[in-house]
């Protein structure tokens, strides 16, 4: 059975893909980032076309990593407090769904 390739974002910004790549790799969601050396190309190519794109290899990962995507851009607490990760031990500040470092939800 073959791979298969699933697009799950695209953003301007390579070290917002780098990021969404690194957090899902590190909860066993094999990706691949495509694009994110064709800044050089700006002018040449339109700008969506040489933006970072972050593919799921797996499709029955997709699930999951749509998910960890949307928890990443959910909105910021309410109280605007930082918090300790409880399984890293890490602070975060108040925006962060989940940790920066350890990619856990916000307690």
């Amino acid at each position: 059975m073959g791979q298969a390739l699933k697009l799950l974002y695209t953003y301007p910004d390579p070290i917002q893909a780098g990021l969404l790549s690194s957090l899902l790799e590190s909860r066993g969601i094999a990706t691949l980032v495509r694009h994110q050396y064709l800044s050089g190309a700006v002018g040449e190519l339109p700008p969506d076309a040489i933006w970072p794109e972050v593919w799921v290899l797996h499709e029955s990962d997709l699930p999951e990593a749509t998910q960890l995507l949307a928890q990443l851009h959910a909105t910021p607490t309410a109280t605007g407090e930082p918090w300790r990760c409880p399984h890293c031990g890490e602070m975060n500040e108040a925006q962060f769904a989940l940790c920066w470092a350890c990619g856990r939800e916000t307690p």
